[in-house]
């Protein structure tokens, strides 16, 4: 980033950058390309955090959409108990499952219940 922070912003798009707000100065690299190029949909920034505040930013006006996103892991909402993970499948742990079906119209009610609360 440091040395040729352009040459993250060449190849293939839409482009992802991920975890975007640990190098905040990329943001007015990427609103400069979106001005150039003239043209949408060309980068896909993501990160879990906000960049800090005292980082000055320009606005990025008509250049950016911002979309917030929620988890969608039954663990996270509350539906699954979690006790079976990656780590003890990869060591080998015997694991007792009973697998109870959920039904397609609880997964749809969860998901619209999640949409009447925005962030």
């Amino acid at each position: 980033m440091e040395a040729a922070p352009k040459r993250l912003l060449i190849g293939k798009t839409p482009r992802l950058i991920d975890e975007c707000q640990e190098q905040p100065k990329l943001w007015n690299y990427i609103r400069h390309e979106i001005d150039d190029r003239k043209e949408t949909a060309q980068f896909i920034l993501t990160g879990s955090a906000n960049p800090e505040e005292n980082v000055k930013m320009h606005s990025g006006a008509g250049r950016f959409t911002t979309l917030d996103m929620r988890t969608m892991s039954w663990q996270e909402l509350g539906f699954s108990t979690g006790k079976v993970s990656m780590a003890s499948l990869f060591e080998g742990a015997q694991i007792d499952i009973h697998d109870e079906p959920t039904e397609l119209e609880f997964i749809i009610d969860r998901i619209k219940s999640l949409e009447a609360f925005p962030l």
